[in-house]
């Protein structure tokens, strides 16, 4: 990610049109990184075509909130790239070695599972981790951990200043002149520097430094009880040179973690008082130690409860969720993480450069530990710990219980007793008055805006669920399911799905597949067995294996052909359902789709798959197609599906296509449109109105968008039977 300056208007023609002063941050992907090595504060110049960057638009889904445009552009010629200005000349490369001998240091010293949470604490490496594991985290409130950002920075200063004041107080020269904390707090500081540059030099990682750094010299210059006036200062500073930064969600969220746990520590910055009948009965060693221990507990879990509370609001506002077990699992998570496994990285960090044998005894025993933490999170996870995209009516009273912790921190019991039963009363009151994810008695398909890939969820009205595809993409590490389609499930309250269907193995449809069913019970998937017996990409191998593993039971034609009901649904496979096998081997796993036909009512709906216009005659031949009320277009809306038999046979009344903006097939194609015109079909496309709701009551069906797009004729309509 980076942040523009200036752009070109136009790359065609035989001159640069003049560049111009712009602002934004760019996705840049560069198709052969390793002819170039770009570090963090490089100024760079480059040529290509830019894009505005199209989020996922879809029910049950918060977007992150973002300062400024986002755009997203490809560079196939590194040539095509210069880089203007260094950002550190020496340091950058220097740090860059670094972290990838570190890397393949923790690759070789661990597990991979453990390796890549030790990258992640470490270099900011969280793109190494597993969905699985960051789902974990997040569940459990303590994704900040995983997150490199001013706790790290400030436990690994302190672990450093800790280790210099040790081996200060050694020297008797310096103890017996000098002020050894004055030097320990100066040395630390190339050590805060060293981080944020091992950590990748993040913007809050920087952020962070700079304040760390003013608080160190405020030490060195013997004033130490003004620390926390040279942070305030610094952060002042910060937001002088960088006013966006106050709007970002990591500066939010870090000052008010900051400014809770102030809050609290100022009520109770007074030193434990030991009760007066100590005098006339002392106690013991081993009691004194365990009073003072209690109070420093009880403290802890103030400042914990603190930050929550002051945190939970901006969660909820940036990312749309809130864990309700955040507090007890941070207050284990956070000392067990600070105190003891993040010097345990360090230190094995820093021994694997000078002397490898020492360091990995360490990392092994540091990797015990941090297994373990996964472990537990991993088994707290599994239950119902979140609260995701919550109605405004439980919006508000979360907010209020907030308030109340807060307030009970702050010495005011009754208000804050008062706070409390408010925010209860609203709690009950959002099962009535927050609108349900469903409506009961009501056939609901979701047209997920997945980019250029399809993804289908249908919830009938007996409140199962199925999922028809899952998204993908063709190239890079963005996973569909872990991004965009299990959040939007659970943001629709779904907790299982009843049956995954497989229409078939192409990436565009399976790719996400795999991390939808590692985040909820899956109770059967259908499949054609194409791709397993001929062949398909890496990710539908994955989601056989994760099937197998989770004994998931998977079912093929001609066992699932045929017409079973749901409820008052009837739900038929169409094809490919020639007896002897699962699919026909002369045709091509586009060809050999599952199509799914679905009736309720007098409503019905055909979801074709990718089907082509030679198995669209066949099944017209077969007579197995006949008049429905939608159509989502096959093989999203190509020229090579939807031919003129087919939708004589078809006869929509809505046709859906789900295909990416800027799709490099251009699809729908323009001839497909042009017929739709023609037709008199309500055409709806997943790259403009982002995510496509028909809601069927058994004789009318409503269509919503989750995009804000206005095109006559076609939005937010009725079609009476």
């Amino acid at each position: 990610m980076i942040d523009l300056e200036q752009q070109t208007d136009c790359l065609d023609g035989p001159r640069l049109s003049p560049l111009k002063q712009t602002s934004g941050r760019l996705l840049l992907t560069i198709a052969a990184p390793g002819q170039i090595h770009i570090h963090p504060g490089d100024r760079i110049r480059f040529r290509a075509r830019v894009k505005a960057l199209q989020l996922p638009r879809n029910r049950g889904q918060t977007l992150k909130k973002t300062t400024g445009e986002l755009f997203v552009s490809v560079v196939g010629d590194p040539s095509d790239i210069a880089i203007v200005e260094t950002g550190m000349p020496g340091l950058g490369p220097m740090f860059s070695a670094l972290r990838r001998s570190l890397s393949a240091f923790w690759m070789q010293a661990l597990a991979p599972d453990t390796a890549s949470l030790a990258r992640a604490l470490i270099l900011g490496e969280s793109h190494v981790l597993s969905y699985a594991q960051k789902e974990r985290f997040r569940r459990t409130g303590t994704a900040h951990l995983l997150s490199v950002s001013g706790l790290h920075l400030g436990l690994s200063v302190l672990f450093a200043f800790i280790l210099l004041m040790f081996a200060l107080k050694r020297i008797p020269y310096l103890t017996r002149r000098l002020d050894v904390g004055r030097i320990a707090a100066a040395l630390s500081i190339p050590a805060a520097i060293g981080f944020t540059y091992l950590s990748g030099a993040r913007v809050p990682v920087v952020r962070a430094c700079v304040m760390v750094i003013s608080a160190l010299f405020a030490r060195v210059f013997g004033r130490g009880k003004g620390a926390m006036e040279a942070l305030t200062l610094a952060g002042v500073f910060l937001l002088l040179i960088e006013p966006r930064a106050l709007s970002t969600p990591g500066f939010q969220l870090s000052f008010a973690a900051v400014l809770g746990f102030f809050a609290v520590s100022s009520r109770h910055r007074t030193k434990w008082k030991p009760d007066p009948l100590d005098a006339i009965a002392p106690q013991s060693f081993g009691q004194k130690w365990a009073r003072q221990g209690f109070a420093a507990v009880l403290h802890l879990l103030s400042a914990t409860t603190a930050a929550t509370a002051a945190t939970t609001p901006l969660l909820l506002y940036h990312f749309g969720y809130v864990s309700v077990v955040a507090v007890p699992v941070n207050l284990l998570a956070v000392p067990l993480t600070g105190f003891v496994i993040l010097p345990g990285l360090l230190m094995s960090s820093f021994m694997s450069v000078i002397c490898p044998a020492i360091a990995t005894p360490i990392a092994e025993i540091t990797g015990i530990l941090l297994n373990s933490l996964d472990r537990a999170l991993g088994y707290i996870s599994t239950l119902p710990c979140t609260i995701d995209n919550p109605g405004p009516i439980l919006s508000l009273g979360l907010l209020a219980v907030c308030l109340a912790a807060l307030i009970y921190l702050g010495g005011k019991k009754q208000m804050a007793a008062a706070a409390m039963a408010v925010g209860l009363m609203l709690a009950v009151l959002s099962l009535w008055l927050d609108s349900a994810r469903f409506q009961k008695g009501r056939l609901t398909i979701d047209f997920l805006d997945v980019g250029q890939g399809d993804a289908t969820l249908i919830t009938y009205p007996n409140g199962q669920h199925w999922l028809v595809d899952a998204g993908g993409a063709w190239r890079g590490q963005f996973d569909a399911g872990e991004r965009i389609v299990a959040p939007v499930l659970r943001g629709l309250d779904v907790r299982q799905l009843d049956v995954a269907v497989v229409s078939h193995p192409d990436v565009d449809h399976v790719g996400g597949m795999p991390a939808v069913i590692d985040a909820f019970p899956v109770t059967e998937i259908w499949d054609n067995g194409q791709g397993e017996i001929e062949g398909a990409d890496e990710r539908y191998h994955a989601l056989l294996e994760t099937a197998r593993s989770r004994r998931i039971p998977i079912r093929q034609p001609p066992d699932i052909c045929g017409t079973r009901k749901i409820g008052s649904v009837a739900v038929s496979v169409l094809h490919p359902c020639q007896a002897g096998s699962s699919y026909d081997p002369g045709r091509s796993p586009n060809d050999n789709s599952l199509v799914l036909f679905i009736q309720h009512g007098s409503v019905s709906l055909l979801l074709p798959g990718d089907i082509g216009r030679g198995t669209e005659q066949y099944l017209v031949e077969q007579r197995s197609i006949q008049p429905v009320t939608l159509l989502k277009l096959a093989h999203h809306g190509s020229s090579t599906s939807s031919g003129p038999s087919f939708l004589n046979a078809a006869s929509p009344r809505i046709a859906i296509v789900s295909a990416g903006r800027f799709n490099r097939h251009r699809l729908p194609h323009p001839t497909i449109v042009q017929q739709m015109r023609t037709r008199g079909i309500g055409l709806y496309r997943t790259a403009l109105h982002g995510g496509i709701r028909a809601i069927s009551n058994g004789s009318t069906i409503q269509i919503e968008t989750a995009a804000d797009v206005k095109l006559p004729g076609i939005n937010g309509f009725d079609h009476s039977l």
